[in-house]
């Protein structure tokens, strides 16, 4: 091959290789600076790594601890900081990934544990997955056994993708980010900006759902949980891999059960719930965990929709909470 033939095949392969890696860069750039569902990991992961916001209290869980507890309330009465790293939709595996790298400054680990974090199979969201590894976060050795025995086949998806692939599956942040500043500009009843920057009380609900939507949600809640009626083992093994995580590091953790609508305790919840508050006290048995069961807590008029507490069930629930941390602390 001549020289001038040469020319003429690498030239158009190095330009395709390089407009694949500004592309990369790009794509890199937009993730981590637009605004999308997965920023509050990046700023719960941040806040996590600086000496001057690590707390002492760290809350984790779903969309119901966001709406729960008022961490700055919560953190003012205990003579501490407390930050609900709580996010929307998150599941036991992605709140464990936070346990490798806690600060030290952390006393006890609040983590709101749903009755089908144990009896449904675990799920993770790929895309989260993605954007930890993104944010720059390393699975270590532990996290990594306990995901490949959770998960089982279904680890692959997450852990064997490579980087290129990753960064290329990020594009979505950018429509995703078009979105939500759309959503937030429609939905007087959200708050988009506080569910991801609020680091103390970052529920983003705004109204109480009309009835015709709180009976048809109430609806679909019972009939999920009227399949939940034992527990899962993998899931078992997840909230089992959360105290022996916290023990190791010398940290105290307690469980929280959150309260449930009566319309969802009277009847099918009552089961699930039970199941799970039987495998948490057993867990609580250890040295360094507890369990506080709040599903009884609040009544209907407490709830902005089927499951998430008002501004008034916050203030009783993180008054409950207070004052369990106070005894252990």
């Amino acid at each position: 091959m001549n020289r001038e033939a040469i020319t003429h095949f690498f030239i158009p392969v190095l330009g395709v290789l390089i407009g694949v890696f500004l592309g990369l860069q790009f794509i890199h750039g937009v993730f981590v600076r637009v605004q999308h569902p997965m920023t509050r990991d990046r700023i719960m992961l941040e806040a996590l790594a600086s000496d001057e916001t690590a707390p002492q209290l760290a809350i984790f869980g779903n969309s119901i601890a966001m709406c729960g507890v008022d961490a700055k309330r919560l953190g003012d009465s205990l003579h501490r900081t407390a930050l609900n790293l709580a996010t929307g939709a998150r599941n036991p595996m992605e709140s464990l990934f936070y346990y490798k790298d806690l600060h030290d400054n952390i006393e006890v680990v609040i983590q709101f544990a749903m009755p089908s974090d144990l009896n449904i199979e675990p799920q993770m969201n790929a895309d989260r997955y993605d954007a930890f590894r993104i944010y720059g976060y390393e699975l270590d050795a532990q996290t990594e056994k306990i995901l490949r025995s959770a998960f089982q086949e279904r680890a692959g998806s997450y852990l064997d993708r490579s980087a290129l692939k990753r960064e290329f599956g990020a594009r979505w942040a950018l429509r995703s980010s078009i979105d939500e500043g759309v959503r937030d500009l429609l939905r007087n009843d959200l708050s988009v900006q506080r569910s991801i920057y609020d680091l103390y009380y970052p529920c983003p609900y705004t109204k109480r759902v009309p009835e015709p939507a709180m009976k048809r949600d109430l609806a679909s809640r019972r009939e999920r949980s009227a399949r939940q009626t034992a527990a899962n083992p993998q899931a078992a093994e997840i909230l089992r891999a959360m105290t022996q995580r916290t023990r190791e590091q010398g940290r105290r953790l307690l469980f929280v059960i959150p309260p449930a609508h009566p319309e969802i305790r009277n009847n099918e919840g009552a089961v699930p719930t039970r199941l799970l508050a039987e495998f948490l006290t057993e867990l609580a048995e250890q040295p360094g965990v507890e369990l506080l069961n709040t599903f009884d807590l609040l009544e209907a008029d407490e709830f902005v929709d089927a499951v998430h507490p008002t501004a008034a069930g916050a203030e009783r629930l993180t008054a409950l909470l207070t004052a369990r941390l106070g005894e252990m602390l």
